[in-house]
């Protein structure tokens, strides 16, 4: 099965906290296949966006971005120790040299991996799976 539009859905949840509309599975899908960018690729296109370094400027060192991407991912979702525990994961990612786009998929999939009714991560998880539908 081909998980591109599941995953393009929700990076663009993740990073634009965009409605999944088909308006934006059919603008990436077509950018997908015509370029032939994997999700990694795109996903990195994606981070050089305007939208994007709005959210999440270039000059953030990586625990910042770290936080800030826990934060707008998970809201008032998750307890401030996940939160911090999370934020943690993802700049050790960063430093091991992971890329911004690669991490924003990473936590899409993991996201979208968790079960809405897990006590401590279900309620972030919901949006990522509510894009499935």
């Amino acid at each position: 099965m081909d998980n591109k539009p599941l995953d393009i859905l929700q990076i663009i949840n993740l990073m634009f906290y965009a409605a999944a509309v088909e308006h934006y599975l059919n603008e990436f899908m077509v950018l997908e296949t015509d370029s032939g960018y994997s999700i990694e690729e795109l996903a990195r296109l994606l981070t050089e966006t305007g939208v994007f370094r709005q959210r999440y400027t270039d000059m953030l060192p990586n625990a910042a971005f770290s936080i800030q991407l826990v934060e707008n991912t998970t809201k008032n979702l998750v307890n401030s120790e996940l939160k911090v525990w999370a934020a943690s994961v993802i700049e050790r990612l960063l430093e091991d040299g992971m890329s911004r786009g690669n991490v924003t998929i990473w936590v899409a999939r993991t996201l979208a991996a968790v079960k809405v009714d897990d006590p401590q991560w279900g309620g972030a998880a919901a949006p990522a799976v509510s894009s499935r539908m």
